[in-house]
């Protein structure tokens, strides 16, 4: 509602609620991730999550008082492209990578058909390119280091895209799941839209700020809505047979989960 009326300090204060709300996720996500007993990719992918939500939100918090209070002077869009492609790429980009190296597996029931050396390179190669593509868009370090980024998130997409295929294809369980298709499409949006943000990073293809909007509009409703809508399809089910028929195994007959 501020943002629409554009009242300054609404704004400010709707912010700092926003901010207080997201600390004390991370608060209780910290408690939680205390007790893991085993940092492996998909541990890391969560917490570098996490750790990027933190900082689009204080990004967030600083842009929306500086309304109310000036305090610094940036160049707006260069800011807002460099907290948008953070908040994209990072917070909601590496929790869907980490949560489906765990889901994928085990509903393929492939976990040992899982490449560790190539998601551990994934992990490495997104973050960088993630931290490169927001230095970059906030107008440092010039092209070159933009177009460095986006490749390596090309090439960290790549890995992750290879290892959902490739458990798909290698899979077990060889009857047709409904999930596999809204991924595919999905990983086709993200690499269409890496390679064509770091060709207009580049100056290959034109357009000026409607390349970006372009470009998140895709994201959002292209790569992140169809990966989870996908995957809710499988994850509702099995929650659903949890709760009403697990403790119900072997005392009388209850459908099978791919009846749901």
């Amino acid at each position: 509602i501020s943002l629409w009326y554009w009242w300054p300090l609404g704004i400010g204060f709707a912010a700092m609620l926003l901010l207080a709300a997201v600390i004390l996720y991370l608060i209780n996500m910290a408690f939680t991730l205390a007790r893991v007993t085993k940092w492996d990719f998909i541990a890391w992918h969560v917490a570098c999550s996490f750790g990027y939500l933190g900082i689009i939100a204080l990004a967030g918090m600083s842009m929306a008082v500086n309304k109310v209070y000036p305090f610094f002077d940036p160049a707006v869009v260069d800011l807002l492209r460099a907290h948008a492609a953070t908040a994209i790429l990072g917070w909601v980009g590496m929790m869907i990578m980490g949560v489906a190296y765990k889901l994928i597996p085990m509903f393929t029931l492939g976990e040992d058909l899982l490449n560790h050396r190539l998601a551990w390179a994934e992990l490495w190669l997104v973050n960088g390119g993630i931290l490169g593509l927001a230095w970059a868009l906030l107008g440092w370090g010039g092209g070159w280091l933009g177009l460095l980024a986006a490749l390596a998130l090309l090439v960290g997409a790549g890995l992750f895209a290879y290892q959902m295929i490739h458990l798909y294809r290698r899979r077990r369980r060889r009857v047709f799941d409904i999930n596999f298709p809204f991924t595919l499409a999905s990983l086709a949006y993200l690499m269409g839209i890496l390679l064509a943000g770091g060709l207009g990073l580049a100056g290959v293809i034109p357009g000026g700020e409607r390349l970006w909007i372009a470009l998140g509009y895709l994201a959002f409703l292209g790569w992140i809505t169809l990966i989870i809508m996908g995957q809710m399809y499988k994850i509702n089910t099995f929650l659903v047979w949890l709760t009403k028929y697990s403790a119900k195994v072997g005392k009388e007959p209850v459908p099978r989960l791919e009846a749901l």
